[in-house]
């Protein structure tokens, strides 16, 4: 690893921690906690492995317990029976080269547990026997690329000789008169040998060939380069040692004489300093997991150098179930398994981190004003502006904060529950506000508020508006506005003109009362629009219109007169989102296709369709996500974050590929290119 961005991950833990309360993302997301309401043995897991077979293997202050998923095989002491493991406080875990569990104890010594036999083998210590397991308490099993068996324990370092079942034991040399050691962390470096970490003496280096134990040079001066000398964990990877401590992390260039660690910003130092690291994990794409005292869990990318902290409180990247986290694993799923303090085994999927979620934070100002979002819109610049159910929310993701805006709506009820429904982007720049009172608002970028437009409400036709359910721009300075009460209005944005919509030649028509809930382009004089009664396409110049609806026994119809959203493919199908189901509609031939919950989707409620950058055509719908390629019509469907129930309306595209959806419980981004279909199956 480069010494550049080690130093960019040091300092992006340090910015992290500090800034991490201005943050205001997520609650828990697709969590699942397993306890002891599962059969887990006990709500505290200290220890947690995945095996060769898929079974998830996790030690407690109170048993072992074995997972297949849906439940837990516990295994216990038995003072009656010696085929039980030796101890219920379970210390560490190891599955062998040859598929066999070794279990370390606290006070009963060292188990092992033949997988095939189903036979538990105890080792524990013998008063006057050197060839006994130097001590009853156990901290760490390693089996090192000569697949020889190590064991620390707090009286020293242990080699099994399997074969005889006997032990060989190594103790660090007395620095100091009655001084304790208790080995908690070993790892192997490149030439084979050992690092050894002790709780109370500190870094040791050890060569299996001599037997001996030597100080690492760390530095000629007087310098601590270690944190602390209380070693929990450690972990080496190309020449770099990472030391975990109960005062922070290190990590130690062992290529260099004397070792030399990154320099960090002093400002910055206490607050590394004051993390206890209680594990040091390393998966298989390339990331290290740092397991903490209080901390939570804390991700670095080696490949991207992306810091993701995961905490239990305050505002988290991902809310977890506790901020104590004894041990970490991610399994062959991508799933990450968290033994944590007195919140069970959590776990959530590595795959849904690729989305990005938000919700209103009540401890928390500078959060969404409102976990009901009904309206989205992505500016250029980045921007998100998101409609609720109390106002708006401006969202800048660069920095991570909002600014909310409920004061200023003051017509008829926006005065007490401004509740957004609409939000346009005018081809004049200017930003327009449809609320579900009926009020149509304006921004004033230099003052930073909305304005009600007086002309519009001061219109007699406003009186017979109940809601703005969508805005639409026919032509410059001309809204299209779909009401309910008063059917489709136009209104003038430079004269302050405000018109019903309908044919000169019957001026009673359907138009007048038109419950219109989205529209889209069809050509330059001609819009679809979506509405409670059908389909409609209307030519915006002669205001003559064709209307397609659903009717009972039909044999070409929509599949439902309730519409929520269109959208039309490059190869000019359109796309119908109903309270039915989704209709693919091909207007050359008139002819519709008709999906539902029979045909694999997740609920017949479309409430939005929104194209890929992956060339997948993307649903929400009350239950969540649901993705197909038009070409060739199957449903994935997928859980979105925080059990949020997308609600009409709060879906748009954004920049760079992603996708904004919003519910009931907040809004969420995420770029379809990251969502990839699981090859394994998913416990």
């Amino acid at each position: 690893m480069q010494r550049f961005p080690i130093r960019a991950f040091l300092t992006s833990v340090l910015y992290i921690l500090i800034i991490l309360g201005l943050n205001a993302q997520s609650h828990n997301q697709f969590l699942e906690k397993i306890g002891i309401e599962n059969g887990l043995s006990s709500n505290y897991p200290t220890c947690i492995i995945e095996d060769s077979k898929g079974f998830i293997w996790a030690g407690s202050n109170n048993g072992l317990n074995r997972y297949d998923g849906y439940q837990s095989k516990v295994f216990k002491y038995d003072s009656n029976n010696s085929n039980t493991i030796s101890e219920n406080w379970i210390t560490a875990l190891l599955e062998d080269s040859n598929g066999n569990i070794w279990i370390g104890t606290e006070g009963g010594g060292l188990n092992f547990y033949n997988t095939t036999t189903d036979v538990i083998t105890r080792f524990t210590h013998r008063k006057n026997d050197s060839t006994s397991i130097s001590s009853n308490t156990v901290h760490r099993i390693y089996e090192d690329s000569k697949l020889r068996l190590w064991v620390a324990t707090n009286s020293g370092l242990n080699l099994l000789d399997r074969s005889k079942g006997t032990f060989k034991r190594w103790i660090q040399p007395n620095e100091c008169a009655n001084c304790e050691f208790s080995v908690k962390a070993i790892t192997e470096d490149q030439k084979g040998n050992l690092w050894i970490g002790d709780e109370f003496q500190g870094l040791y280096y050890f060569t299996p060939s001599s037997g001996k134990f030597t100080k690492p040079h760390l530095n000629n001066t007087n310098e601590n380069v270690l944190p602390s000398e209380f070693i929990n964990d450690l972990y080496f990877s190309k020449g770099n040692l990472w030391v975990g401590t109960d005062n922070g992390l290190a990590i130690l260039n062992t290529l260099t004489t004397p070792f030399k660690k990154v320099a960090l910003d002093p400002e910055r130092k206490s607050a590394l300093n004051g993390m206890y690291i209680w594990k040091i994990y390393h998966d298989n794409n390339q990331c290290i997991w740092l397991c903490t005292n209080g901390s939570g869990l804390i991700n670095y990318s080696r490949k991207t150098h992306k810091i993701t902290v995961y905490k239990a409180d305050g505002n988290s990247a991902y809310k977890i179930g506790s901020n104590s986290i004894e041990d970490v694993l991610v399994d062959k799923s991508r799933n990450i398994w968290m033994a944590t303090t007195g919140n069970g085994l959590n776990k959530f999927n590595l795959k849904n981190l690729n989305f990005h979620h938000w919700e209103k934070d009540n401890d928390n100002s500078n959060s969404l004003v409102d976990n009901s979002v009904r309206a989205m819109l992505q500016e250029i610049d980045g921007t998100i502006w998101m409609g609720t159910n109390n106002g708006l929310s401006r969202f800048n993701q660069k920095s991570n904060l909002f600014k909310n805006y409920t004061k200023g709506f003051n017509y008829r009820a926006d005065v007490n529950t401004p509740k957004i429904r609409s939000i346009l982007r005018s081809k004049s720049n200017d930003l327009w506000i449809g609320s579900q009172s009926g009020g149509l608002y304006k921004y004033d970028p230099k003052k930073d508020r909305f304005f009600l437009e007086l002309d519009f409400v001061n219109n007699p036709i406003a009186t017979k508006i109940g809601h703005i359910q969508t805005l639409y721009e026919v032509e410059d300075g001309v809204l299209l506005i779909g009401t309910v009460g008063a059917g489709l209005v136009t209104y003038n944005t430079i004269t302050g003109e405000t018109k019903h919509i309908y044919s000169k030649d019957n001026p009673n028509n359907i138009l007048f009362s038109l419950d219109a809930k989205c529209m889209l382009t069809a050509s330059e004089s001609e819009i679809w629009i979506g509405t409670d009664i059908g389909l409609l396409l209307l030519n915006t110049n002669t205001l003559e219109f064709k209307l397609w609806e659903y009717k009972e026994g039909c044999d070409n119809c929509i599949v439902g007169n309730k519409i929520r959203s269109l959208y039309r493919h490059s190869n000019n199908k359109l796309w119908i989102g109903t309270r039915s189901g989704l209709a693919l509609f091909d207007p050359q031939s008139e002819k519709f296709e008709q999906y539902g919950i029979d045909d694999g989707l997740p609920s017949d409620i479309i409430f939005g369709i929104l194209p890929g950058i992956d060339g997948n055509i993307w649903l929400t719908t009350p239950n969540g996500l649901s993705k197909t390629n038009p070409l060739n019509i199957e449903f994935k469907n997928i859980t979105v974050p925080g059990n949020n129930i997308l609600d009409m309306g709060a879906h748009a595209q954004g920049l760079d590929g992603n996708l904004l959806i919003g519910g009931t419980s907040g809004f969420t981004i995420f770029n379809p290119n990251d969502i990839k279909s699981n090859t394994h199956i998913l416990m």
